[in-house]
């Protein structure tokens, strides 16, 4: 019998799960709450260590439509005219692009590559409207909101930033915190920016990066193309104290109106090209690592496990680094007897990198190196030889040129005593 597995968020981690679940011949279950999977929102980064999983899942990555971006630039923006400050490099030089994409087509991609019939190993099934309400890792079991009790060999969380998957876990609740960041996020066509007097410049610039804009006064502008450079991504963020709402109740058009406002003149018209329900509000969180990232039968992965803000383009590459290790670790296992150590292995793959990854993205794309030496001590735990990236240019190249799938492959070589488990491949 093969083995089956639950998996619960059927977002990009979790679908990243399912593909990856299914391509090692376990039968999949994916539990999602919505009454329905389509997914909506903007663009999102796929850094190399992702686009090189992506690879090796076997997608067709034209579907993606994705733009290159071969490097992210820091500009200075409430001078005239703009000053460019700093690089940072995107492109390592193989196969694996940094590209950025539209959250839906990066959806719609992995969404075929895990239910799609037609494909070889049995298709993951989908269950929407299925609310989880609890968990045991010992049992191997899901509670539903409507009292169903779903059983499986291995259950993975996947559900988000306001999963409470590892309280059962850890033993308590440690809810992702609100960090104070915030970001208006709207996409405006490309073609409607260069009909206007100005703007032709700013799509240019996207040709190949993305281009960060700053002023001194504490926004930044994060702009990008996606859709085969159709479309204009743009964030505006900027940091407030954690305990100040006044973004909650005001129009998001005339936040990003008073963000663009300290902005070098060419930005100035930008908020006439979108309305009101064409903008999103982001409040982003985070949270220190987790000591565990597994129990029982019951793992973690993506946001439920290592929320993380966006400043390294690394959260959901993070997903979907959880996915594929897990299914290459998972791989060829015929007793079920196996998966406690293969899960063990998992967690000793993932834990460090992801932990690690969690407190790089507090660094900021305007400032070079770790501007706080607390976060710089806690990701050093995750260093024992003393090689902890001190520049964003080597944690970067850090992250980037890691393949997960290769070093899941590898450890199965690692003497047992090294891999602190006893593991068979």
């Amino acid at each position: 019998m093969p083995l089956t597995a639950i998996i619960v968020g059927a977002g990009i981690g979790g679908l990243a799960t399912a593909v990856a679940l299914r391509q090692a011949d376990i039968e999949v279950t994916i539990l999602e709450k919505r009454t329905t999977i389509e997914e909506v929102g903007y663009a999102i980064d796929v850094p190399p260590n992702a686009t090189r999983i992506l690879k090796h899942f076997g997608m067709d990555m034209t579907k993606l439509r994705g733009c290159h971006q071969k490097s992210l630039d820091v500009f200075k923006a409430d001078v005239e005219p703009m000053e460019a400050i700093r690089s940072e490099s995107r492109d390592i030089g193989d196969d694996a692009p940094f590209l950025s994409v539209h959250r839906v087509d990066y959806h719609e991609a992995l969404r075929d590559l895990a239910v799609d019939p037609s494909l070889p190993r049995k298709p993951a099934q989908l269950r929407c409207n299925s609310r989880v309400v609890a968990y045991n890792p010992s049992l191997g079991s899901v509670s539903l909101a409507s009292g169903d009790v779903i059983h499986a060999d291995v259950i993975v969380a996947a559900d988000g930033n306001n999963s409470k998957a590892h309280t059962w876990i850890v033993g308590e609740e440690h809810p992702a915190r609100a960090t104070g960041l915030n970001n208006v996020r709207f996409t405006i066509p490309s073609t409607v920016m260069l009909e206007h007097h100005g703007m032709k410049q700013l799509v240019e610039n996207t040709k190949d990066r993305m281009c960060v804009y700053i002023d001194s006064v504490g926004n930044f502008i994060a702009h990008y193309a996606c859709r085969d450079h159709t479309l204009q991504n743009f964030g505006l963020y900027h940091e407030d104290p954690p305990d100040d709402h006044s973004t909650t109740t005001r129009k998001k058009k005339e936040i990003a109106w008073q963000r663009l406002g300290h902005i070098n003149s060419t930005f100035a018209s930008i908020t006439a090209l979108v309305e009101e329900d064409g903008t999103y509000l982001w409040q982003i969180v985070d949270r220190d690592p987790l000591e565990r990232l597994h129990s029982g039968s019951l793992v973690l992965v993506g946001d439920a496990s290592h929320p993380m803000q966006p400043k390294m383009g690394q959260g959901a590459a993070q997903a979907v680094e959880d996915a594929a290790v897990l299914g290459a670790v998972l791989k060829g296992v015929e007793s079920k007897s196996a998966i406690p150590s293969r899960l063990k292995l998992w967690e000793e793959l993932r834990r460090p990198r992801a932990s690690a990854i969690q407190l790089m993205s507090r660094t900021d794309p305007s400032h070079d190196g770790w501007p706080n030496q607390e976060d710089k001590e806690k990701a050093a735990r995750f260093f024992p030889h003393g090689d902890l990236p001190l520049t964003r240019a080597e944690m970067a190249a850090w992250a980037f040129k890691y393949d997960a799938v290769a070093e899941a492959h590898e450890a199965f070589k690692r003497p047992t005593q090294e891999l602190g488990t006893n593991v068979n491949p």
